[in-house]
């Protein structure tokens, strides 16, 4: 029997006993399957005869297996590149007197969409580490990759441009200008990218509120409560859709209830997928991230496994 005489339902008939392809497909193979059935079905229809109608499903099983192998076999499932890779960081203070070794051969990965938590006592090298990844100060020594690009190749204009539009700040000290309003304080980092007025009030009251501080914004930060002053800083630093937010000690300042908000604001842009580098030495903050990294006199001790990632969350603490 003329294999091309089958019925569409009798040649489709089996077709869930028997895979295309038993083994799991790439993305790839996945998004070609119909173009490969197109062509199983083809072939069945203008080159093979057969006086059983079962071996139709084997033919178009094995056609499809075979290339569905060679489309898996040409696409290699490489891990993304990471958005930060530093590689053995030291950081020496210099004085007439004194040498201070902050940081010594810290190689860390950061990748995107991940929520980091850097902990450990005062003086370990937490904050100086962070303002070497916001690029706010550069390494003694090793290599900086952010985004694919090498840090120490970079001027002083184009760093600048990179802080302003790749990288958001959270302080301790929220650092909000006193003499300007809510609204213009999360406005001015858009104002510094030339931004339309249109665009920037869009940006600005979006910011405003995710953070729940919409009702604020003509308020002057000596109106605020502290942990409404961290909330707006939050705001600003969202306000240009960085690559990364770097919060440095982000509940220092603040009591333990707004201590809390503020963290559990932080899990939630995680989980809209915002990347996270928090310094603190609260334990029970650094563990809601999806990993931690311990510091101590300058080097990273130890690495563990935070909320994110099955830990107790913020709630059982």
């Amino acid at each position: 029997m003329n294999l091309s005489s089958v019925s569409k339902g009798e040649r489709t008939k089996g077709r869930g006993s028997t895979p295309f392809c038993k083994r799991p497909l790439s993305p790839r193979s996945t998004t070609v399957l119909k173009i490969v059935k197109k062509y199983c079905n083809s072939q069945l229809s203008i080159g093979y005869h057969s006086d059983n109608k079962t071996d139709a499903n084997i033919i178009r099983a094995t056609l499809t297996a075979s290339i569905c192998s060679k489309l898996d076999s040409s696409t290699t499932m490489t891990t993304p590149s990471p958005l930060i890779h530093l590689d053995s960081i030291s950081k020496v203070f210099l004085t007439d007197e004194i040498e201070t070794h902050a940081l010594e051969n810290i190689s860390l990965d950061i990748n995107e969409g991940e929520f980091l938590s850097i902990s450990g006592p005062s003086g370990c090298g937490k904050s100086t580490l962070l303002s070497i990844l916001g690029l706010l100060d550069s390494p003694s020594a090793g290599s900086y990759n952010l985004a694919g690009r090498e840090v120490a190749t970079l001027n002083n204009s184009e760093r600048s441009r990179i802080r302003n539009l790749d990288v958001g700040f959270i302080f301790q000290s929220f650092n909000l200008i006193g003499d300007l309003t809510v609204y213009e304080n999360v406005e001015l980092p858009l104002v510094y990218r030339g931004l339309k007025t249109s665009e920037r009030k869009e940006r600005v009251l979006e910011a405003l509120e995710k953070v729940q501080m919409s009702h604020r914004k003509d308020h002057y930060p000596h109106q605020l409560s502290g942990g409404q002053q961290q909330r707006v800083a939050v705001a600003r630093a969202l306000g240009g859709s960085p690559r990364i937010l770097l919060a440095d000690e982000p509940t220092g300042n603040l009591d333990s209830k707004n201590g809390s908000k503020v963290m559990e604001m932080l899990q939630e842009l995680n989980e809209g997928g915002a990347t996270i580098c928090m310094v603190t030495h609260d334990e029970r903050y650094s563990d809601i991230a999806s990993r931690i990294v311990h510091l101590f006199d300058g080097n990273i001790i130890d690495e563990s496994i935070g909320s994110r990632n099955g830990a107790p969350t913020l709630a059982a603490l």
